[in-house]
């Protein structure tokens, strides 16, 4: 796991709280989280590419951070974590990829892992879901995530650092994805590779604005603009941060009772009126957004 310093430069941001006009939690990546008795904790969400333009947070994010006692993620970002992933990715019984998928399909695939070092066989055992998470990850990506910057710096600081999720539900989620989802959000995603690309830095424009709506809008193009489609991403959507967002709203309410909390969950975990915000605030939380 690398241990590269993280990097706090500041961009231009006034730090006040300011209350939630209405029901959409639509912009804003910071949010306070409090109530009577509970010191206040912070609410930030991430984007989980590695990219040096991500790594910059705002100051009040910053100072946030820097006094919180505790580090709550995701989940764990350590090297078992991955094998343990890597592991689960792999098809069972013999199975191979390149029978289930269409074979102009498999050979792009099995083409553009070759370019990242993957041999053919190895991509021919994979589940479509690891497949398409591979394949759709960000070409030639080096370095860290803020999630991972902000672990080590956390560990270095000596703050309590807790998990909200684990290694083997995730991958209970994506093993309960219906093989036809699997396989057709990754047919689509090799038929989009080049929008794709394009659509990162559009996402990654996005988070910088703090641009919640933005953010989902640009997620559900994945769908690929068909009714099938659509259907398809909306089960992802539903499994991977909907369900997600509730099981971590409940899990998180623990450390927001102690106080002084910095909680870092994707920025789709935030977003509208099944998010963790609105969540929180059903379950009797005050959250206020950082400007």
């Amino acid at each position: 796991m690398s241990r590269l310093a993280v990097r706090l430069l500041a961009w231009a941001l006034v730090l006040f709280a300011a209350p939630v006009r209405g029901d959409a939690f639509e912009h804003g990546l910071l949010w306070e989280v409090s109530r009577p008795g509970s010191p206040p904790s912070h609410l930030f969400g991430t984007m989980h590419v590695a990219d040096p333009r991500l790594l910059t947070l705002p100051p009040a994010a910053a100072r946030a951070f820097s006094a919180a006692r505790t580090y709550v993620l995701e989940m764990f970002p350590d090297e078992a974590v991955a094998h343990r992933f890597s592991e689960a990715g792999r098809l069972d019984g013999g199975q191979r990829l390149s029978a289930l998928l269409a074979s102009e399909s498999f050979e792009a695939l099995a083409g553009r892992l070759a370019s990242r070092g993957m041999a053919r066989e190895r991509v021919d055992q994979l589940k479509p879901w690891a497949a398409l998470l591979i394949a759709t990850a960000t070409d030639g990506a080096s370095g860290e995530s803020i999630d991972l910057a902000l672990y080590v710096q956390a560990r270095f600081a000596n703050k309590r650092i807790e998990e909200l999720d684990s290694v083997d539900e995730q991958i209970a989620v994506f093993d309960d994805l219906p093989q036809a989802t699997q396989l057709a959000l990754l047919e689509l995603a090799l038929a989009r590779h080049k929008a794709l690309h394009a659509e990162l830095e559009e996402s990654i424009r996005a988070y910088l604005r703090g641009d919640l709506t933005a953010l989902m809008a640009l997620a559900r193009r994945n769908g690929g603009g068909t009714p099938a489609g659509a259907a398809h991403q909306a089960l992802l959507e539903k499994k991977i941060i909907h369900d997600r967002s509730v099981v971590m709203a409940y899990r998180a309410q623990p450390h927001l009772r102690r106080g002084g909390a910095f909680v870092a969950v994707g920025a789709l975990h935030l977003y509208g009126d099944k998010g963790m915000l609105a969540l929180l605030r059903e379950d009797g939380w005050q959250v206020r957004r950082i400007h």
